[in-house]
């Protein structure tokens, strides 16, 4: 059985994809029967081979002109042409995986939850995943995490009757972020004034941030990236065990109260750190009291506001003094 194809279905089936190497079909001639005639001398052991012309002829016009839409017509659609499992075949692994949802966070660790939950972590540990973490946007423009190495023996159980003292500021800027340490720069230097006049040790008070990656100058720390932090505050709490906690700024407040009131509003008061219900700790560290002052560069622009910031200091020394 043969099949000829005429001029317009071989447009159609080039304009598909599919060679086609039948040779053309042409009127019959003295040529042709002479051809024909030969191959028929062809011996029967001889292999059948195709006949091809010496010489290529040109394609004769089509009989009827091309039309685009009877073309697109005749073409089968993607689906009919694309092989379907049949429904007992599961998908195969690289498109289950592909579309699978990403693994649930842990409510007490960073949003992405490719990091282990904070409170599983010793001291070099949750160094380490902080180092490493991107958690939020902010991991993008860091130098360095930061930290207290000043006090960084902090991160250890207390001895006996050890009163500690920590304080959690707002997100670091530029001079945290270029030194690696909490509290640089003007404002640490006060700071260390401020621990100085209520005859503290340095050694005994740890100086923290409400998030361990600067925040770019042009804007203020959003919510998202003070949640994404607040875990890793809390398991520094647990680390350090401090007697008082003191919150210098609305951001320090928002990460360890959950709370936006003006700072006005909330000094003077004794509260306690916030932690979520779905998260294991310790009974103190829900009865831990926090004490609510202004922030560092406010104290720094504007000096009447230390006299009011020496009182909630003192509240925290008399806090402390009870416990």
């Amino acid at each position: 059985m043969s099949l000829l194809l005429d001029a317009r279905q071989r447009a159609m089936l080039a304009e598909m994809g599919i060679r086609v190497w039948q040779p053309l079909p042409e009127p019959p001639s003295v040529t042709r029967q002479a051809e024909a005639a030969t191959a028929r001398t062809v011996p029967a052991q001889a292999p059948a081979q195709p006949v091809v012309p010496s010489t290529v002829r040109p394609m004769p016009a089509p009989a009827t002109a091309y039309s685009p839409a009877a073309d697109a017509a005749a073409r089968p659609s993607a689906q009919s042409v694309a092989p379907a499992l049949p429904p007992s075949q599961p998908e195969p692994a690289e498109r289950a995986t592909a579309v699978a949802p990403p693994a649930s966070s842990s409510a007490a660790g960073p949003a992405t939850g490719h990091w282990p939950a904070w409170e599983a972590l010793d001291a070099a540990r949750l160094q380490q995943a902080v180092a490493d973490c991107e958690a939020c946007a902010l991991h993008t423009g860091r130098h360095h995490a930061v930290w207290d190495a000043r006090a960084a023996g902090l991160l250890a159980p207390p001895a006996p009757g050890t009163a500690r003292w920590m304080v959690v500021l707002d997100a670091p800027g530029e001079a945290e972020d270029a030194a690696g340490l909490a509290a640089a720069g003007d404002p640490g230097r006060l700071l260390d004034h401020m621990i100085a006049a209520l005859r503290l040790d340095p050694a005994q008070v740890y100086r923290t941030h409400v998030t361990k990656c600067a925040v770019p100058a042009a804007r203020n720390v959003t919510g998202d990236e003070i949640a994404s932090c607040a875990g890793c505050l809390r398991r520094e709490i647990l680390l350090v065990q401090p007697t008082v906690v003191v919150a210098l700024g609305r951001h320090a407040v928002q990460g360890l109260l959950g709370r936006s009131e003006p700072l006005g509003t909330l000094r003077g008061q004794v509260y306690h750190v916030a932690v979520p219900t779905q998260e294991a700790a310790p009974d103190w560290l829900a009865e831990l009291p926090v004490i609510v002052s202004y922030p560092l560069a406010h104290l720094m622009r504007h000096a009447s506001a230390k006299a009011q910031a020496w009182q909630d200091l003192c509240l925290a020394y008399a806090v402390q003094r009870s416990a």
